[in-house]
């Protein structure tokens, strides 16, 4: 069984796993960005003794996050992963096998942000704080096809100020375009298309 923890207390993890698997061996990854192989084979591998097991990754490298899933695919029968991060984006989870997902519901206050904050993030194409920002942009309350106007405006300004538009730029404009395209249609949905993008999105791409 996997199952994925959204914003859940570490402590309150830990809790429920010494109730409810008391004999199984806990290993731990907490904040990893090594080589994602020492996950894997933890994964992978059947206890020592015969026994059941637990593997609880945390905070691990968004990175790596691709070669964790595919991993997940081949886990023993006897092993249980918990996997605790503040979100999972739907484009990376999509092929993950079969799992649960559990949410804290504590609500906290967060000031709201300026929707135009990620158009001033956009030129520096940091995807994973790009991510971050269009996610704090749709628990805010805003639509993704406003946040698709607003980036698409700043890709527009940004061509206006280049002397001359590259081969890269302009395919930057036809994904966002078409992509935008496929959502109207039906191909896509806006949300799951716009995230897909920003997650692809490098320095390159704005040249």
């Amino acid at each position: 069984m996997i199952t994925l923890c959204k914003k859940v207390p570490r402590e309150e993890i830990l809790e429920t796993i010494l109730k409810k698997f008391p004999n199984h061996e806990l290993v731990r990854f907490n904040g990893f960005s090594g080589d994602v192989t020492e996950i894997a084979l933890e994964i992978e591998s059947q206890s020592l003794f015969g026994g059941s097991r637990i593997i609880f990754l945390s905070d691990i490298d968004r990175e790596i996050w691709n070669d964790i899933i595919k991993t997940l695919h081949h886990i023993p029968e006897s092993t249980e992963v918990f996997w605790l991060e503040d979100s999972f984006p739907v484009a990376l989870i999509k092929g993950m096998p079969k799992h649960l997902t559990i949410e804290s519901k504590e609500k906290k206050v967060v000031e709201k942000l300026n929707p135009f904050q990620i158009a001033n993030q956009l030129p520096f194409t940091k995807k994973d704080q790009l991510w971050a920002t269009y996610q704090q942009l749709l628990n805010d309350g805003h639509e993704p096809e406003a946040v698709f106007g607003i980036l698409w405006w700043k890709l527009k300004d940004i061509a206006k100020k280049k002397t001359t538009i590259s081969s890269t730029y302009k395919q930057t404009l036809h994904s966002f375009l078409s992509m935008y395209s496929d959502a109207r249609s039906g191909t896509t949905d806006m949300e799951t298309g716009l995230e897909e993008l920003l997650l692809q999105l490098s320095p390159k791409d704005l040249q």
